[in-house]
Order: C-alpha cells, then structure tokens, then sequence
C-alpha cells in the first residue's frame, strides 16, 4: 500500500493541481510510431541541427563523396545503383555545402529560393538538368535575378527543409519567390543510439505526422504572405498515391500555394518530350536518371515548364 501511495504521488506531481490525483493516466491506446527505413550512412551534426545558420548536413564535398544511398537501394532491388558524387562537381557546391551559388545578404534584383529533397538537389542528374535550374533560367532570361540559391539536400524531410528556409531569411533576407518541391509527408528524424546522430527515416502514416505537417507548412505560409513573399510549393511525388492521401490527411493541397498537376497533361507533356528529344545522348535518362531510382530528366523538364507556368500566372 506504502508503495502504491508513493507511485501515486510521484504521478500527481507531473499533473495540474486541479485534476485528481488518482487520475488514471492512458498509456494503453497511444499509438506509437512504427519506421520504414532509415538512413544510418549520412546524419546530422549538431550545427546543421541547432545553429542559426542554414548549414547543409554534408560537413564538405568529401562528406558528400562518401555518401551512397545503398540501404535504401538494396531495399529496392536495384543494381545498377552508380555512386552519386559521378553526378556533381565539388565546384557546384557553395561554402554551406548546397548545390547552388553562393549566398547573399544584398539583392538588388528579384531574389528566388528554391528547396526540397532530392528531386531538387538534382540526385542522378547533371546541374543544368535538375528542374529548379531550368525555372531559374527562364526567368533570367527575361528578368534580373539577384542569383540562383537552392537550399535543397538529398533526403531532406519537409520538416527540416521548413525550418532551413527560416534560417535563410534569417541571415540572406526574404526571398521575392519561393519554388518548393515538397518532400515525402513520411519523412521526419529519426535518432540512432548506436550513432548518437539524428538522421533521416521514413515513417508510415501517423496522425501526429499529419498535424505537424500541417503546422509547419501553416506557419511557412504565414511567414510569406506576411511579408509578401510568393510560395509556389509542388510535389515531385504527386503521382504516387500515398503522397496524395497525405497531402489530404494533413489539408495541405488545400492551401492556396500548393499547386497540383493534372496527371494526365503530364503524361502528354513527356510523350511530346521524348519523341523531340529521342536522337539526344541522354535520352537513355529520361525516365530514371543516372543512380537508377530517381526521377529522370523528362520528369524535371516537366516540373520546370509546370512551375514556370504558375510563376507567370502570378
């Protein structure tokens, strides 16, 4: 009985005073979250977690070398996986280690920002490939632009994408226009005891998931209409089904500045691509670019002539 009045009081103590104290606390029916997959071969150090500054999880160009996504390959059966660093140069990379030019704080002309995972990045693909370059050369082609920043990483979580991009505010300004390729709803942090490392994981669905989803991308949305900055978010993963149900689940199609493509115009839009485009030695990327698992070079041509679209309609 003693002991029993100890637990007791011990509980009582981590409630508000005006609930009783033998409230019998729900640990039974709370649902825990249940992983997919997680990335143990890239982490996050606690400068790229905690500071003010945008800092990218790769450390250097080195860091990125090493990096080989071969858990998450093998889950997918696919062999002819090439290492990634084939794809990039280490002069594309920025001193904040981005696939992007370098940072500003002065923008005399029309400042965009473009972020996402690694359909952003451009993984498997060569710099005036990826989509965001694409957008950001047609709109330099008729307008001044203060320079192409991407804040984009590979397997970034919308989550940590959400808060790289306040950080950018923070230390270079706010962004005339943002371009946001939204990641996987399912992605969020994990952390690995053996690492003692926050890293990437994927989740299956979770209502938790779904309302911080919600939040984050609220307070995003705010933060751009209070400052007058055009967000203009899509998602890569559009066609897949699961992301769809997300996007519902957590009410974010139902934002005003997330834009969704009409599947079938897609499918038009890369038929056309492909029979213009066949005779080019890269055709052999359209559909999977050069890693064998992302998405390839007409899917990127397709985003970019979405998205510009919607740029202009601004």
């Amino acid at each position: 009985m003693e002991q029993e009045a100890e637990q007791k009081i011990d509980r009582a103590s981590f409630l508000p005073l005006e609930l009783p104290v033998d409230l019998k606390l729900d640990t039974d029916n709370v649902v825990p979250f249940n992983l997919i997959y997680s990335l143990t071969n890239v982490n996050y150090d606690d400068e790229s977690l905690y500071s003010d500054l945008p800092k990218s999880k790769f450390s250097s160009f080195e860091h990125f070398e090493k990096f080989e996504e071969l858990e998450t390959i093998q889950q997918k059966g696919i062999t002819n996986f090439l290492p990634l660093p084939l794809t990039i140069k280490k002069e594309e990379l920025n001193s904040y280690n981005y696939r992007s030019e370098e940072f500003i704080n002065y923008h005399e002309n029309k400042h965009i920002l473009f972020a996402g995972d690694s359909n952003t990045w451009g993984t498997g693909l060569l710099y005036e490939e990826k989509w965001p370059r694409k957008v950001y050369k047609l709109i330099a082609s008729n307008e001044k632009v203060s320079g192409y920043f991407n804040i984009s990483s590979v397997a970034s979580p919308a989550f940590h994408q959400i808060i790289t991009m306040f950080k950018y505010f923070k230390q270079f300004g706010n962004p005339n226009y943002i371009f946001f390729n939204m990641p996987q709803l399912s992605g969020f942090y994990a952390y690995n005891g053996k690492l003692d490392k926050i890293t990437d994981a994927w989740w299956k669905i979770h209502p938790v998931i779904d309302v911080l989803s919600y939040h984050y991308y609220f307070m995003l949305n705010s933060y751009c209409e209070s400052n007058d900055i055009k967000l203009i978010t899509f998602t890569g993963y559009y066609s897949d089904t699961y992301t769809k149900e997300a996007l519902s689940r957590s009410r974010i199609d139902q934002f005003k500045t997330f834009y969704k493509f009409d599947q079938n115009d897609k499918e038009i839009f890369i038929k056309n691509y492909k029979e213009n485009n066949k005779h080019l030695e890269e055709a052999q990327y359209f559909d999977i670019a050069r890693d064998g698992d992302h998405d390839g070079i007409v899917h990127h041509a397709y985003w970019a002539d979405f998205i510009y679209k919607k740029y202009l309609e601004l």
